[in-house]
């Protein structure tokens, strides 16, 4: 791994990674810990399975600044998506109204 990282046990034992992230590693045995590690495929750093979301090969932190970057390029399109999405929603519940008003009106009960 490198760097200053130390492993330090909380009140139940579990080893704790400090100081890059606080990440708990199960305890197999006593004497034994695994700590799983992968390669993000952005940043070539090997870094605890943890750091990474579950069918990801890129890290957390490199995905979060890739999002960034994305939306501050495209910031007209990133202030649309959620008025593209409300207007879809809008028009389909419009559509569900007239159809089922459409079929209340041809079918009186009564």
């Amino acid at each position: 791994m490198g760097g200053k990282e130390k492993v330090k046990k909380n009140a139940k034992g579990v080893g704790i990674l400090t100081p890059i992230s606080y990440i708990h590693v199960t305890q197999l045995d006593k004497k034994k810990m695994e700590i799983k590690l992968k390669k993000c495929s952005h940043c070539g750093n090997e870094k605890v399975t943890t750091e990474f979301y579950p069918t990801a090969s890129v890290c957390k932190p490199c995905k979060s600044a890739k999002a960034n970057e994305w939306r501050l390029a495209n910031n007209d399109k990133f202030k649309a998506l959620p008025s593209r999405s409300i207007e879809k929603g809008r028009e389909y519940s419009r559509k569900a109204y007239a159809k089922k008003k459409e079929q209340l009106s041809g079918n009186p009960q009564g």
